[in-house]
């Protein structure tokens, strides 16, 4: 099964965070990012993830002018044991391009996408 959930906390940054992270290397005259956090993927949902990326039968994406693979983003706003406020964030496959890969019925992302779809390969 390619049942995967991979969460997130987005925070907002201040230029005191920034100054924190950076220490030496903060440059004030430079734009940092708002928001910010990182992706835990959990060691048991490799292999899932990587299933569904590599066997989900890419879309083509007119703003990216590219072929791609959805995932689904869920989000809450929440707060941390510290008061500070964030966006948590869950993001899982995209239902029926997992029920695909579950059917059979999707291509693998190694294999060449037919002329119609985008007509280029994927060399993962």
């Amino acid at each position: 099964m390619t049942d995967f959930t991979l969460k997130m906390a987005v925070f907002p940054q201040t230029s005191e965070d920034h100054k924190r992270m950076m220490k030496d290397r903060y440059d004030a005259t430079k734009k940092y990012p708002e928001y910010g956090g990182v992706i835990n993927v959990a060691r048991g949902d490799i292999p899932a993830l990587v299933k569904y990326l590599t066997h989900a039968t890419p879309d083509y994406d007119d703003y990216l002018k590219d072929e791609v693979v959805p995932l689904r983003v869920s989000g809450y706003m929440n707060t941390s044991k510290n008061d500070k406020k964030y966006l948590g964030l869950k993001i899982s496959p995209d239902y029926k391009k997992q029920q695909d890969i579950e059917n059979g019925s999707a291509i693998s992302a190694n294999t060449k996408v037919s002329e119609s779809s985008g007509g280029s390969e994927f060399g993962f």
